[in-house]
């Protein structure tokens, strides 16, 4: 999601420079120097922020804390936005911890790569050694699975087998290739509630920013 300077607003909502985000917000824009600069912030659990200094800021909100779902004469809407209803504990009393990087970055958020920097600090690599009495054994090196072309969010399996999820942060189509134990995968691309949208064998195509999760077939 792009967005500008401008607060956005409308009829029933006063116009905030606050927005939302989820695991790194980044701004960027032309260097001093020249060519385009950044600074990411990585975050987990810090949802709302404000570019402020003429874009050469980024502010994070730490803590919100509120006694009412919603007030029946707003500062900032024309109506309320919900019941008047009291909402016991939400102010949370007591120290709280956030933890968020800071990435300065040249080139914009793709060159800067946010979203996998995200993944390293939110989503550690975990291991476990293998083996014992186990009996478990896998070579040292080598992928059992391969995506070439986008990002892989998610790679979970169920009762009918191996499911991965895609996403594309290429600004133009891409395609995406997948091979699981060193062969061209096959399957089908399934939306949400895992109703088939279409087949697809080795390759699939993908739109600038497109979602897709894909149901694998297991390997002969």
């Amino acid at each position: 999601m792009h967005r500008g300077l401008s607060a956005e607003g409308g009829p029933h909502e006063h116009p905030l420079p606050t927005f939302v985000s989820r695991r790194f917000v980044d701004a960027g824009g032309a260097g001093e120097a020249g060519g385009v600069v950044g600074l990411a912030v990585l975050h987990d659990g810090l949802l709302e922020y404000e570019v402020t200094g003429d874009g050469t800021e980024l502010a994070l909100t730490l803590l919100r804390a509120t006694g009412y779902l919603s007030r029946t004469e707003p500062a900032y809407r024309p109506n309320p936005a919900g019941p008047a209803v009291p909402v016991r504990g939400a102010q949370m009393p007591g120290p709280r911890t956030a933890e968020y990087a800071l990435l300065p970055h040249r080139g914009d958020w793709r060159d800067a790569a946010s979203h996998r920097r995200a993944d390293e600090l939110l989503v550690p690599l975990e291991r476990v050694r293998g083996g014992g009495w186990t009996g478990a054994w896998r070579p040292p090196t080598g992928r059992e699975l391969e995506v070439r072309g986008a990002e892989v969010s998610a790679v979970t399996r169920d009762e009918e087998g191996l499911v991965v999820r895609v996403f594309s942060t290429a600004p133009a189509p891409a395609s995406v290739s997948v091979t699981w134990r060193g062969a061209p995968a096959t399957g089908r691309v399934v939306d949400l509630l895992d109703r088939p949208v279409r087949p697809f064998t080795a390759a699939l195509g993908l739109r600038p920013g497109e979602i897709a999760t894909l149901r694998l077939d297991e390997p002969a």
